[in-house]
């Protein structure tokens, strides 16, 4: 039987965590079903409880693909893989069957900005090729393009990875949150575009620069960018060729008031008003456009003003519900 969607998503994760956090690798049964159900670099978001992974792990025991063992100076039981083993997989081609398990078809483009911190590629010319290597040996293929498409997508073969999500039970701890059934893809100029698909996100990126370049942020964790995203109402990524380049994010009840957070366009992509329609679609999409809106900034009072926002203070500002 094909390996499902649980057991890709445990591999994908077992994978992605011994190579971006391998203090904490090997990893328990609590630490897998958090990043199995984890709302960023993941999609489709799931919400498994730790008896649908521990089934999905005994299931990947049998095929040779993982196995349990014991963290150093740790008595918890622990799950590592051993898909390099026993597929001789080289590390680049680990990295990209990571990342295609993780979050499904994407463009060469895509894989090699997303797979970073697992392997890191000299150029888009190397991805390609591990691709074409992957194709060979039966464990990648390239999708089909679909109308609107300008570039190939490839997916992973080992099994499905786009079942609908598990139903957590009672013991599987908080949800995180998924993506609305009808996420907006909104075309801009020059190949730019807007999406509030928080799968498709680049956490990487974002914590790069709110903790390198954000005078609001500097020094953030990475865990606190991810619970940050995760606790959001909203989320708007402005992408171009599958490479993320600007974030916003919108905290609110939905009802009394609305808080507009971490705006920004990376320095390769401004100067095209690209900004101003990021704020537009965080203050007019997504059924917030009547709600009173807070935020603070120090150097941006004139690109809020256009949109209503008056002057609360030194760094705040406030525009009234539009109702």
């Amino acid at each position: 039987m094909e390996p499902d969607a649980v057991e890709i998503r445990v591999l994908g994760c077992l994978i992605e965590k011994q190579r971006t956090t391998p203090d904490a690798y090997p990893l328990s049964l609590n630490a897998l079903r958090l990043a199995c159900n984890q709302s960023t670099n993941r999609a489709p978001v799931v919400a498994y409880d730790e008896s649908v992974i521990k089934d999905a792990l005994q299931r990947t025991y049998r095929r040779g693909w993982t196995r349990l063992t014991s963290g150093h100076g740790s008595r918890a039981a622990k799950y590592r893989h051993l898909l390099d083993e026993a597929l001789g997989l080289a590390p680049g081609e680990l990295a990209l069957l990571a990342v295609l398990m993780l979050r499904g078809a994407q463009t060469p483009g895509e894989l090699k900005q997303r797979s970073e911190r697992l392997h890191g590629f000299a150029d888009l010319a190397a991805v390609e090729a591990t691709l074409a290597r992957l194709i060979e040996r039966g464990h990648a293929e390239r999708v089909p393009r679909q109308p609107g498409q300008k570039e190939e997508r490839y997916r992973q073969l080992l099994g499905d990875a786009g079942a609908e999500p598990v139903a957590a039970s009672a013991s599987a701890g908080p949800a995180v949150p998924a993506p609305t059934a009808a996420t907006l893809r909104r075309p801009l100029r020059d190949g730019f575009e807007l999406d509030d698909d928080p799968a498709r996100l680049d956490v990487d990126t974002i914590h790069r620069y709110l903790s390198e370049e954000s005078y609001w942020a500097s020094g953030c964790s990475r865990e606190r960018v991810e619970a940050s995203i995760a606790g959001s109402a909203r989320v708007i990524g402005l992408y171009r060729e599958g490479r993320q380049l600007g974030f916003a994010r919108v905290i609110s009840d939905g009802v009394t008031r609305a808080y507009l957070a971490d705006v920004f366009v990376l320095a390769e992509a401004r100067g095209q008003g690209l900004g101003t329609e990021l704020v537009r679609e965080a203050l007019e999409g997504g059924g917030h456009d009547c709600v009173p809106f807070l935020l603070h900034t120090a150097d941006a009072h004139a690109l809020y003003e256009r949109f209503g926002f008056q002057r609360a203070g030194e760094r705040v500002m406030e525009r009234r519900g539009q109702r």
